[in-house]
């Protein structure tokens, strides 16, 4: 069925040649494990050479680049969930129309150049507001207020609060206050919540019949609930 126009959404959404250019792929997503691990493995060299001048640089380079990383996995994510479940670009940009530079055609006629794509690059995945609607448009739900009711735990403003530090660091020239127990344990956590937000995704998209005996599994695995259960509280925080 031909998508239809929507009066509600309003204005346009620009395409980025070089934004769309900068989307990792899927595969990546093994490489950004790699590089929370070596994030981590910096906390504990500061940690065993404390007398170090370079310290504090350190713990601001590795809170910077663990956003940084942050934000290019949940550009993959992202672009991953709209590309296989075929969600229409409209609906995630709440917009009708896109712009695109007659001079930067061939990029998009290009077979890499995919909706997911498109759309992602649209966001500012280092702001949790932006986040949370890319997620919310993606799932069709609230998808904080959903994270909070399945965790019992409030992952907006944990992330929140890492992303404004980083922001601090970057723009106001402050320092990371936390130690490198508490940074790593900031490293942990921002790898869990990526690992979440695609899990929790696609276990709400994924409807196919024949997919539901693994769904049941991953869910009881990764969130300790039947299936029955997380789709119940997906349904109170639909839009």
């Amino acid at each position: 069925m031909k998508k239809q126009w929507n009066p509600r959404y309003k204005g346009f959404a620009k395409a980025d040649r070089a934004k769309i250019g900068t989307i990792p792929d899927f595969k990546e997503n093994r490489r950004f494990t790699e590089i929370y691990d070596e994030l981590k493995d910096i906390c504990k060299f500061v940690d065993e050479d404390k007398k170090s001048k370079l310290s504090q640089s350190l713990k601001n380079y590795v809170l910077i680049r663990l956003v940084n990383v942050a934000e290019s996995q949940l550009q993959t994510i992202t672009t991953d969930l709209i590309d296989s479940f075929k969600i229409h670009p409209a609906d995630v940009l709440q917009r009708n129309q896109i712009t695109i530079s007659l001079y930067e055609l061939d990029l998009f006629r290009q077979k890499d150049t995919t909706n997911g794509k498109i759309v992602t690059q649209a966001f500012q995945f280092a702001n949790i507001r932006k986040i949370g609607e890319i997620f919310s448009s993606i799932n069709k739900l609230k998808f904080f207020p959903w994270l909070q009711d399945l965790f019992n735990h409030n992952i907006e403003k944990e992330f929140e609060d890492i992303l404004l530090k980083r922001n601090d660091i970057v723009h106001n020239l402050h320092d990371v206050e936390w130690s490198t127990s508490e940074l790593t344990n900031k490293i942990e956590n921002v790898k869990g919540f990526m690992n979440i937000f695609y899990v929790v995704s696609w276990l709400n998209l994924d409807t196919e019949a024949k997919h539901k005996k693994v769904l049941e599994s991953v869910c009881k695995e990764k969130l300790n609930k039947t299936l029955d259960e997380f789709s119940k509280i997906a349904k109170k925080h639909k839009l």
